[in-house]
């Protein structure tokens, strides 16, 4: 009987392990399809094309090269180093990669999915239905438009996705808690730092597991000299973190100033209720409520004893149940961040695109914490995947034949008309909220990100290299948005007046709080006389054509007169002197 049940199971194991093979591989070109089909890049993923550019100049990782001073304009280290050395090794500069790139991350993200939907544990009944969850998971994620539209862009945002999916799959469904499964933690852990500046709480969680499975060794008399490695990856954010500070003086980035004025969960809610609505979301948060009550029901020694047994007595080395406590209040908190400190975000659904395999995931967890038999649970999933699909599918069909020519449109298209009736009772809370929404300039749709940056593409001449004479040594240019001319224009030192790539103007008081509209990472304004400082002499002139204009020999700029300048102003950005009638 035994050896009867050993066959049994590894003919099961081989018959599971070729339709995940062919799960794999129509995975593969489903999310090939569908990241043709949403395929764009922001006008913001040239921002750290520029910064590639000047360091394949020889120039550093600055906005503006010498003797300007550096500025982190960018908001992923790791992506510029990608896409840099990509440059370098294969010749295929970040316009032409940085898409591919992310289709390859967001490949590696289903891999991961994938191998999470396997560990998982499911009690007997439904474990013999895993393959049919694996199927459905996928189907899931796949025709899910957040997932499609953020396996390209041209940001980091895929990166950054596979990155803190890795971190929690090793945290969670690792079996053996060694040095190896801390190293590749600790290490998962830094690569989700260096790939967006929010994974600084993935680096503090697991310095907290790291220490609790330290000192739990020490305490067992089985440290030795294996576990070091596992805490030298650890110092790789604190390196960045020093260098980021010798460089660019400060310990955030440039960016942080520059998009934060202050908290805003006004906006958050709104837009994190947005995106439940959109995707169907809030059946996950029913099932979140009802798999909390029964589990609490179920204790008779109540919450606080659980927590004890599950999070304190076994805390010491860290128990899986530990290191999951600790990873899922880790996505919490960047979760809670995003919504009720920064409001949301300027692109669509971004901060939470990582969390997409992640819902589908949890949600095949709580459900077996409710022991549902299999049939219910499948009926659960089906249902928010089906619900998933009226608002964001629609969505993208009245968006996706918009031409050029609207781009001065606010391209919001209301849904509420172009579904049935039974769904206003969503659609229309919707539409309203996505109007306030799109007012403050937060979750911008995809298609208007798209139909910006070929305006800009069109706008501006090719990218060159070379000046022509009336540009003087120092050329000077002032926009507004940056990403586009920075690439085109290599040569030309940019004013941002957002901010982004601007010391003084991210650090000026915001326009939002003088009683104007607040806007989503638009509110800075430049000082008095700030720009006037630099003499601009790149512009468009009264025919719209980019115009290089010569500037008269008297006031033609040099490098000891730009240093004064910056760091004048700079002193300015931190103790308040005006300056503006000096210049």
């Amino acid at each position: 009987n035994s050896k009867l049940s050993s066959n049994r199971a590894r003919m099961q194991w081989n018959n599971n392990r070729i339709i995940i093979f062919l799960a794999l591989f129509f995975s593969a070109i489903i999310l090939y399809l569908g990241w043709r089909e949403f395929i764009f890049l922001t006008d913001d993923a040239f921002i750290a094309f520029r910064y590639v550019s000047n360091s394949i100049l020889g120039n550093g990782y600055t906005w503006n090269p010498p003797p300007f001073h550096p500025v982190e304009g960018y908001t992923s280290f790791l992506w510029v180093i990608i896409l840099e050395y990509v440059w370098r090794i294969f010749q295929v500069p970040p316009p032409q990669s940085a898409n591919i790139i992310s289709l390859i991350f967001s490949f590696g993200t289903i891999l991961l999915t994938v191998f999470a939907v396997m560990r998982i544990k499911l009690n007997r009944d439904l474990s013999r239905y895993r393959i049919i969850f694996l199927l459905l998971i996928l189907i899931g994620v796949l025709s899910n438009v957040t997932f499609l539209t953020w396996s390209s862009s041209g940001l980091e945002t895929a990166l950054f996705n596979f990155c803190i999916t890795l971190w929690l799959v090793i945290a969670i469904f690792s079996r053996k808690q060694n040095y190896l499964w801390l190293s590749g933690l600790t290490f998962a852990a830094a690569l989700t730092y260096l790939s967006r500046p929010d994974g600084i709480l993935v680096w503090l969680a697991t310095l907290l597991i790291a220490l609790l499975t330290l000192i739990g060794k020490i305490r067992e008399g089985k440290l030795n000299w294996k576990w070091i490695p596992s805490l030298l990856i650890l110092m790789i954010p604190v390196i960045h973190l020093l260098w980021r500070k010798s460089y660019y003086g400060e310990w955030l980035p440039n960016t942080y100033y520059a998009k934060y004025v202050s908290a805003w969960p006004a906006a958050g809610i709104k837009y994190f209720v947005c995106f439940c609505i959109e995707y169907g979301l809030w059946i996950w948060c029913l099932v979140l409520i009802t798999a909390t009550v029964l589990i609490l029901l179920r204790q008779r020694r109540g919450i606080g004893g659980n927590l004890y047994n599950k999070l304190l007595k076994n805390a010491l080395p860290p128990g899986a149940s530990v290191c999951t406590f600790i990873a899922v209040g880790t996505v919490a908190a960047q979760v809670a961040y995003y919504t009720l400190i920064i409001g949301g975000d300027h692109f669509e659904w971004r901060v939470y695109s990582h969390l997409v395999p992640l819902f589908f995931l949890s949600l095949l967890y709580l459900l077996n914490q409710i022991n549902l038999k299999p049939k219910p649970v499948i009926a659960v999933i089906v249902i928010t995947i089906l619900f998933s699909y009226p608002i964001s599918w629609t969505n993208h069909k009245l968006t996706r034949d918009i031409k050029y020519a609207a781009i001065k449109q606010s391209l919001r298209e209301p849904v509420t008309d172009d579904l049935p009736v039974y769904l206003h009772w969503l659609t229309v809370p919707y539409d309203n909220l996505q109007c306030w929404l799109q007012e403050h300039l937060i979750c911008v749709r995809r298609i208007k990100h798209k139909l910006f940056c070929e305006f800009q593409l069109k706008r501006f001449p090719p990218r060159t290299l070379d000046l022509p004479p009336e540009a003087g040594k120092f050329p000077v240019a002032d926009f507004t948005t940056v990403g586009v001319p920075g690439w085109v224009l290599p040569r030309v030192n940019i004013i941002d007046t957002y901010g982004l790539n601007d010391y003084v103007i991210a650090r000026c008081p915001a326009a939002s709080l003088e009683g104007t509209i607040r806007r989503m990472a638009h509110d800075r304004t430049p000082p008095s006389k700030y720009i006037e400082t630099y003499i601009p002499n790149v512009g468009f002139n009264e025919n719209d054509v980019l115009t290089y204009f010569r500037r008269p020999p008297e006031v033609e700029l040099t490098a000891e007169y730009i240093r004064q300048a910056e760091d004048t102003w700079q002193n300015y950005a931190k103790h308040g002197v005006d300056y503006s009638k000096q210049y």
